[in-house]
């Protein structure tokens, strides 16, 4: 345990912040100048070595103040309603672990030297055990205490090192002050290893068989448990099979309890890590196989495709079969929403997605309405688990048939809802379209998009449909990259009226959302509102297609993006070519509006030290188009 000399203070995140006399014990000593170490209060951090003291104090007091920490971590989580935090479930498993080594090598400690008694002794005829090792000897580094920590108590403090490389240091230390783990002792009749292995001890011929005390015996029981390797994972697979949590929640729950009760019980804690050491990746990966979720995938899936074989056998629907295809498409949706991600990857990918074919083609042949946007909220579902199923529902019959939904059913409120919005999932990547694909989503398509925002057939329409079509808008708009051949722009200006897709536009432009972004996949396509007000002022029919008062909102919003964005910021390049567009295809000339800020903007770019080039040569361009000097007046 350490004890603080001075008073230390940091804005990093990594590294503690303390007072004098605060106490730490330490995680990984292993660097001269910084050590990893918790504070009392479950806090986890690199402190300077010579604003610390090593202080003597026994096992009993550094679990004590472990388990101080681990509390507090339980303590914070109940007051945000039972919630923990990713990082308070990461210190939570590292304190555990700190726990247990520090137990194991106490453990060891007591061991060696009960090994060394003569009872023991006696029963050994082949040789001696080895002597007890001095207390406090050593530390984390190999070196003794005394070398390394008897440091003055000096009232003028040293300055504390300079950050450590962050590359430099383990960020999950095994070894702690005063052990070192994974060490082996053996005896002359058994062996205990005190590895992460499970610790399997022999009771009938250990030398230590005869010692009577409880909480020695209670400590052997405990070590002589044989944890299998894939406990963790298959208690993971209990859980949610039978709470239905999702995957995340499950592993959450299980981690939790695991933690809590190593906690609550000391001499069970070493065991609690041990079976939260069989969750890792590869035990999960080996679990996935025989899992609940990838076997009823595999049915769900061969079920589906019997259903669309039987569509192709006859033309008439059979109702009957309704209620049970509901259930499979639920069950299959459940599975794809709250299973774990890569088992519902696998699924989908097997044999060149074969299963995402099959549901596209039922979809195609289907006429029920409830079991169609069942099979929507599938798609949807793929669309964020795997890129490639969106590549491959977009290349597939699907764009098609969601086109004709659109233009022919679309007094459906809801089958309108359903159908845009995976329609822009489809288009949401800004990847190149088939060929074919504008001979039937053409003009005249974008055309009738357009005139259900502007005039929605009802009040219905208004409030929930409309922000679906302006997503779907957008997302359609991302895949063409020369304005000469956008059909979206040119569709607009032959509109006579854009009033509701403009103003709902400059509400996204102004709080920088991007409905599109729906995914995460990579890599990440061009912000769709950006793109959009880029297309709108590089085609003349459109240029001036803003009310005034939007125009100058406009140049209000890009002031203050580029006062705030910094350089090398790709953003802020795209409101720059912007910026080029609106002052030279627009109307911007006749209001002038905010003139004298936006070009000392400009100029403070062209002029700015960080080595952005293109930024650079976009903001001179600007300035010369316009007539204005280089230099700040």
């Amino acid at each position: 345990m350490y004890r603080a000399l001075y008073d230390y203070k940091s804005k990093l995140p990594q590294y503690l912040s303390f007072l004098g006399g605060d106490k730490f014990t330490v995680l990984d000593g292993s660097r001269s100048d910084w050590l990893y170490a918790q504070n009392g209060i479950g806090q986890l951090g690199y402190i300077p070595n010579n604003y610390v003291i090593k202080i003597d104090a026994p096992v009993s007091q550094i679990m004590k103040f472990i388990d101080g920490s681990i509390e507090a971590i339980h303590l914070q989580a109940a007051s945000n309603g039972g919630s923990y935090s990713h990082k308070e479930r990461e210190v939570l498993r590292k304190l555990i672990h700190h726990r247990s080594v520090v137990s194991d090598g106490n453990r060891q400690s007591r061991v060696k030297k009960s090994s060394s008694t003569p009872d023991a002794r006696a029963s050994s005829a082949r040789r001696k055990a080895p002597p007890p090792p001095r207390e406090n000897s050593i530390d984390v580094a190999g070196t003794t205490a005394q070398e390394k920590n008897d440091k003055p108590a000096s009232s003028k403090r040293n300055p504390a090192p300079a950050p450590p490389r962050e590359n430099s240091v383990l960020l999950e230390p095994e070894a702690v002050d005063g052990v070192v783990s994974g060490q082996e002792e053996t005896s002359s009749n058994g062996t205990i290893a005190m590895e992460t292995s499970p610790v399997k001890v022999d009771i009938a011929t250990s030398p230590v068989k005869n010692l009577r005390s409880p909480e020695f015996s209670a400590e052997i029981d405990v070590k002589a448990l044989c944890v299998p390797n894939n406990l963790g994972s298959e208690l993971l697979e209990q859980v949610r099979t039978n709470t239905g949590l999702s995957y995340d929640k499950s592993r959450v729950a299980v981690e939790t309890v695991l933690g809590y009760i190593g906690f609550k019980v000391p001499k069970l804690a070493a065991t609690m890590d041990k079976v939260f050491s069989t969750l890792s990746k590869e035990a999960d990966q080996i679990q996935e196989v025989g899992s609940r979720d990838a076997s009823r995938l595999e049915v769900i899936f061969s079920e589906l495709t019997s259903c669309k074989d039987d569509s192709q056998q006859r033309s008439w629907a059979l109702h009957e079969d309704e209620s049970i295809i509901k259930e499979y498409l639920q069950e299959l949706l459940s599975i794809l929403e709250n299973a774990k991600p890569s088992i519902c990857r696998k699924a989908i990918a097997q044999d060149n997605y074969e299963n995402v074919h099959n549901l596209v083609q039922y979809y195609q042949m289907e006429t029920r309405l409830s079991i169609r946007l069942l099979l929507l909220k599938v798609f949807g579902a793929m669309s964020g688990l795997d890129k490639v199923a969106i590549t491959m529902l977009l290349f597939s019959v699907l764009p098609l048939e969601l086109g004709e939904d659109i233009q022919s059913k679309s007094d459906d409120v809801t089958r309108l809802c359903y159908v845009s919005l995976v329609m822009a999932m489809l288009f949401s990547t800004g990847e190149h379209v088939p060929a074919n694909i504008h001979d039937h989503l053409n003009q005249s398509f974008i055309a009738h998009v357009l005139d259900l925002i502007e005039t929605p057939p009802s009040m219905e329409h208004d409030e929930q449909a409309t922000d679906m079509l302006i997503t779907l808008i957008l997302a359609f708009n991302l895949h063409f990259e020369d304005v000469n051949h956008n059909i979206v722009i040119q569709s607009l200006s032959e509109q006579q009226n854009a009033k509701t897709l403009t103003e709902k536009l400059m509400l996204l432009f102004n709080r920088g959302d991007d409905p599109v972004r729906m995914f995460e996949h990579l890599p990440e396509p061009p912000h769709s509102v950006i793109k959009f007000m880029q297309d709108l002022y590089s085609f003349p029919g459109t240029a001036n297609l803003l009310y005034t008062n939007d125009a100058m909102v406009l140049i209000d919003i890009i002031i203050r993006q580029l006062a705030n964005l910094s350089a090398g910021d790709l953003t802020r390049t795209s409101y720059l070519v912007l910026t080029k567009l609106v002052l030279k295809n627009s109307n911007y000339k006749e209001f002038y509006h905010r003139q004298e800020e936006l070009f000392y903007i400009l100029r403070s770019i062209a002029d700015e030290e960080a080595d952005v080039p293109e930024d650079k040569e976009l903001c001179t361009l600007i300035l010369l188009e316009n007539d204005q000097t280089l230099s700040p007046t």
